[in-house]
């Protein structure tokens, strides 16, 4: 806070976060100066004390150039081998479903949409430590996690925030056995979609109407010029 800067920790990882060079040095000297008095020992050889506008952390590639985030090559292969895994077997433990969600969990970070696809493995593994402790691992779970692995390839960009424009809103509710979103905005626009028989939550379906929302701005814009 003196030296105004930002810090995130995980486990024995830290990384700082300053508007110029000269904070950003200001706050790793300062942080460096608090752990060793506090009894730490610092690896600087796995440390970076230098600024730099690219770094990996805990598996991830920030670039604070580009404004994206992107998972390194190992934390993806993790992701995906343990949901191959899943899809060969079917049916898998507890311990391998904590495994695979804690993998692709990560991987997704620190998008949280994403996080609405495993929400039916979710429950399926609260239930199996209910009951048999064995889920079955269906092809409904596996579009829903293989979903997410997919999105956990794509870097997450962040824009600076703009003024302008217009905006739509989206929303999903139970319809029967399945879901229904609703897409509203501009001037008496009004869309209602039925979800896809693999969407089986309501959050899944929540991000499927901002899915559905963004491709029809995209439409509107295209068609406005």
């Amino acid at each position: 806070r003196k030296v105004r800067a930002l810090a995130w920790t995980y486990l024995d990882d830290v990384l700082m976060a300053a508007k110029s060079r000269k904070r950003a040095k200001k706050a790793y000297e300062k942080v460096a100066k608090v752990l060793r008095k506090a009894g730490f020992i610092i690896n600087t050889n796995k440390s970076i004390s230098k600024p730099s506008r690219t770094m990996e952390f805990v598996g991830k590639v920030i670039d604070t150039k580009k404004r994206t985030i992107r998972n390194k090559q190992g934390t993806l292969v993790a992701a995906t081998r343990a949901w191959l895994k899943a899809v060969a077997k079917r049916w898998i433990s507890e311990k391998q479903a904590r495994s695979m969600l804690g993998k692709v969990g990560w991987a997704t970070r620190p998008s949280g949409g994403a996080g609405a696809f495993v929400a039916g493995t979710h429950a399926a593994l609260h239930k199996a430590q209910e009951g048999s402790g064995v889920i079955d691992f269906n092809a409904r779970l596996a579009k829903s996690v293989g979903t997410a692995v997919l999105l956990a390839h794509i870097p997450h960009s962040f824009e600076p925030v703009r003024t302008g424009g217009w905006t739509l809103f989206s929303d999903a509710a139970e319809d029967g056995d399945r879901f229904r979103v609703g897409i509203v905005g501009l001037k008496g626009l009004y869309k209602s979609v039925l979800c896809p028989t693999w969407i089986e939550s309501l959050q899944q379906a929540e991000l499927f109407g901002i899915y559905l929302a963004a491709k029809l701005a995209i439409y509107i814009r295209r068609n406005a010029r």
